[in-house]
């Protein structure tokens, strides 16, 4: 069985925690020269990690059901803070069929998360001059798409 040399490996670097060596080489090709402050020019901020309350804890008869929330790997917001790209930085992406990037687990959480704050996560896998992206968890199948950076709009693909 193959090694998977990327996966799985913690690494600290520019004062975070990464999860991978694919979700730092997504950061520092795509996101890093595109935003503040690193980008001085760019009206765009990257939260690394941000967690999202998808449901509150909850009383049940006595105790109490614990809270749920969703960690993207990176959301990026425009000049008025409102969320323009969630990203889940995965290792690949199988263009037959996309959704199986993910757990059942996660899917759920992305679910929730696009309707309780209203914009999609994007599924990544950074490549060596570009990375995949992919949209999963709707009811019709979106293609796969290819992207240079992180200027692009999602309302293309999804609508508005």
């Amino acid at each position: 069985m193959k090694q998977r040399r990327n996966f799985n490996k913690k690494v600290v670097k520019y004062g975070e925690k990464w999860d991978s060596q694919y979700e730092l080489k997504f950061f520092e090709q795509f996101i890093l020269p595109n935003v503040r402050p690193y980008n001085s020019s760019s009206k765009l901020v990257c939260h690394v990690h941000e967690g999202f309350i998808l449901e509150h804890k909850k009383p049940c008869r006595g105790l109490n059901v614990p809270s749920e929330k969703y960690t993207p790997d990176f959301v990026i917001y425009n000049e008025d803070m409102e969320m323009v790209h969630v990203y889940d930085v995965k290792s690949s992406i199988n263009a037959k069929h996309p959704a199986k990037c993910a757990t059942d687990i996660a899917k759920s959480k992305f679910r929730r998360f696009m309707t309780r704050y209203d914009i999609p996560v994007e599924v990544v896998v950074p490549r060596t001059h570009d990375f995949k992206m992919a949209m999963i968890s709707f009811t019709k199948k979106l293609p796969i798409t290819y992207h240079k950076n992180i200027n692009y709009d999602i309302g293309r693909y999804v609508g508005q």
